[in-house]
């Protein structure tokens, strides 16, 4: 019961600090999952709490979504997921992860040289990230550091990042589902968490949204800046090189 009670309330922080600044929550979410229950176990369920996260935040910022973006991303998110099952058999997640870190520290880093302080990613490049997203779907846990970069953009204001956040990241749960789901995970027999989390999650985005309501648009990109290079550093240092040397 308590475990059920702790898992509730991470829930709700962690969906709130994701709707309030649009990801990050997923992170803080996975981690404290594991504490309770083997990677078998929460990296599924983590997704399919994540979805119900992502999908009400969808619906709170569904006005503000890129679906020019949306449609290029998830045009190849399917075939990655299916590449994703057979390509990361065996592959060591340590070197996932720090890999992920340098590649987010780096598109950050671009962004502060004088010749590519203004570049974007162009929009033709959103395809071959939704595969790249649906290759690591089933193994990376929290998704939304891996397209964040991506969408520091001109044209989106706060609210269209955390709308497209959410709407990228509510289909890569999705097919990560449905990928767990292939390789026989039993969703089914795992629903008492599913229960307690959803309404958790669903509260959290909600408080989240308020939040989120009270940035400038300029206070939010510093926060999410920030936010960004700290999860990119985690999974660097944490996830990555010291868990490799010292499991």
């Amino acid at each position: 019961m308590l475990t059920l009670f702790l898992l509730s309330l991470t829930g709700v922080l962690a969906s709130a600090l994701t709707a309030a600044i649009g990801f990050g929550g997923g992170v803080i979410l996975v981690v404290v999952m594991l504490v309770f229950m083997p990677p078998v176990v929460a990296l599924p369920m983590h997704g399919a709490v994540a979805l119900v996260a992502n999908s009400a935040r969808l619906v709170l910022f569904r006005r503000h979504i890129s679906w020019r973006l949306w449609w290029r991303f998830v045009l190849l998110l399917g075939p990655g997921t299916a590449a994703g099952l057979w390509l990361f058999q065996g592959l060591s997640e340590e070197g996932i992860k720090t890999l992920i870190g340098v590649f987010v520290l780096t598109t950050l880093l671009m962004r502060q040289t004088r010749f590519l302080r203004n570049y974007q990613f162009p929009e033709w490049s959103f395809i071959p990230l939704g595969f790249f997203i649906g290759v690591l779907a089933m193994t990376v846990g929290a998704i939304g550091i891996l397209f964040s970069a991506f969408l520091i953009r001109d044209e989106l204001n706060k609210e269209a990042m955390n709308g497209t956040l959410a709407s990228f990241a509510a289909m890569g749960h999705l097919v990560k589902i449905v990928g767990f789901g292939l390789v026989g995970f039993p969703f089914t027999e795992h629903w008492p968490i599913f229960l307690v989390m959803a309404p958790a999650v669903i509260l959290g985005t909600i408080m989240g949204r308020w939040v989120h309501g009270h940035f400038s648009d300029r206070v939010f990109l510093v926060v999410f800046k920030t936010v960004l290079t700290l999860l990119a550093l985690r999974l660097i240092l944490w996830e990555g090189i010291l868990q490799a040397l010292w499991p």
